[in-house]
């Protein structure tokens, strides 16, 4: 009987928790379309973190499109993005720092020959990047490829991506050697 009710109660509060949840996001969720939309994104963003600036229209926009959804964040994607939200803000600074580093004409935004650089310096030695290493990190931050990339949210999709493609270069480096030997 005392597992029984423990269960029970442990139900309840699920029930209770999700109930509120939905009641939260539908406060934001101004035109009923189940998903927070840029504006409403913002509002809800602004209100969780009231201290930080107001969220740019492209980090909504980022913050949006990493959700999974291209049209807006569903409330099961809610707490993710807003965990992504904290990580940029925690993390601003040294975005900009690494933006800096790959942006050496100083344009404010990172030129393909810039990117193709920073895959040079990132892969094995002598490693030349191919034009589909190029398509694996415009398509990660989601740019049309040759289009610059700017400082701000696309950071948040740069710097994992080129981490990721390093990692899969040196790996495959790796294989390419040990198939050598054997």
């Amino acid at each position: 009987a005392y597992n029984a009710r423990m269960r029970r109660e442990a139900y309840d509060h699920e029930q209770e928790m999700k109930r509120r949840e939905r009641q939260h996001f539908a406060r934001y969720d101004v035109n009923g379309s189940n998903l927070l939309e840029r504006d409403e994104l913002r509002k809800f963003l602004q209100d969780v973190r009231p201290n930080e600036p107001t969220p740019s229209d492209e980090l909504c926009d980022t913050l949006i499109t990493m959700s999974g959804n291209e049209n807006g964040v569903a409330m099961h994607a809610l707490a993710d993005t807003s965990l992504r939200y904290f990580s940029y803000l925690s993390e601003k600074q040294s975005l900009d720092r690494f933006f800096s580093a790959l942006d050496l004409d100083g344009s404010g935004s990172i030129e393909e020959s810039e990117l193709r650089r920073a895959l040079r310096e990132l892969g094995p030695e002598g490693y030349q990047p191919t034009e589909g290493d190029l398509d694996f990190v415009y398509a990660a931050c989601r740019i049309e490829r040759g289009e610059p990339v700017p400082q701000g949210a696309p950071m948040l999709l740069l710097k994992p991506a080129l981490v990721e493609w390093a990692k899969l270069t040196r790996n495959a480096a790796a294989d390419a050697a040990a198939q050598r030997i054997v």
